[in-house]
């Protein structure tokens, strides 16, 4: 099993743990150089071998979309979509019953102005991040959109628009094979507060319950929160191009991810 890291973007001190995982662990890689938004991988110094990619979304998407090296993204579209988690998951999703649709369908609607709604890609590949708007505010982006060609979220791109929620924690979880191999709470009461040692045993309950159910890979980032008391599913994540709030996650993602692809080479 060969590892291919993106070296540049990727923060310093995230570089270095992933060389400390492969050193000891005896696990081959190689780093490479990826130009954002270049439609081409990087030359790989070992390009027969079985890998798995880890980097920015340009090197990510361009080697999924790669007939050699796509089984070397834990990545599907079609199940990476917020539509997916809410059929597969249903009232464990924290925007359970949002609407889903374009940004002009839902602008259409009589909602009123100044109401408040959390909007954000029903897909995986982060065009934009989640924010809080006005329903004035989402009219007036679909008047600017419209007037730059080629903007981002095009018209037919499907958006989520859900009631905002407050969030007490959230976690985020590695998940491989099924099992939990890491999870680190990343936020409280809505600001970054990373801890390894905040994990309840009823939220490992509720993840392993979510993963009994349905799995949109066999390796994904599951990030969760509590409010109301109760344990939610916020997201899934594509491992591969998927950031660690806490160093030490990467060594036992990284031995765990290299196990499950020598298991599953296609």
């Amino acid at each position: 099993m060969h590892w291919v890291v993106q070296h540049n973007l990727l923060p310093p001190a995230t570089l270095a743990a992933f060389r400390q995982a492969f050193a000891q662990h005896r696990i081959s890689y190689e780093e490479v150089l990826a130009v954002p938004f270049s439609p081409e991988l990087p030359a790989l110094q070992n390009p027969a071998a079985c890998c798995v990619f880890y980097g920015a979304t340009t090197l990510i998407m361009n080697a999924y979309h790669s007939a050699r090296y796509a089984a070397g993204v834990c990545y599907d579209a079609a199940t990476f979509t917020m539509a997916n988690y809410e059929a597969q998951w249903g009232p464990r999703l924290l925007n359970h019953g949002a609407a889903i649709e374009t940004l002009g369908r839902f602008v259409a609607r009589p909602h009123a102005a100044a109401s408040q709604w959390f909007v954000r890609p029903n897909d995986d590949t982060k065009t934009f991040a989640g924010q809080v708007l006005s329903f004035a505010q989402l009219q007036a982006w679909h008047q600017q959109l419209a007037q730059v060609p080629g903007a981002e979220p095009g018209p037919r791109a499907q958006l989520v628009f859900a009631a905002p929620r407050a969030i007490e924690k959230e976690w985020r979880h590695v998940v491989v094979g099924g099992r939990v191999v890491t999870t680190t709470r990343y936020q409280w009461r809505g600001e970054p507060r990373i801890s390894a040692t905040d994990v309840p045993a009823g939220l490992l309950a509720f993840v392993a319950d979510c993963c009994a159910t349905y799995q949109p890979h066999g390796v994904f980032v599951l990030d969760t929160a509590r409010t109301d008391g109760h344990y939610f599913i916020v997201e899934c994540n594509c491992f591969n191009g998927t950031g660690f709030y806490q160093l030490a996650d990467i060594a036992p993602a990284v031995v765990a991810v290299t196990a499950w692809r020598a298991q599953n080479p296609a």
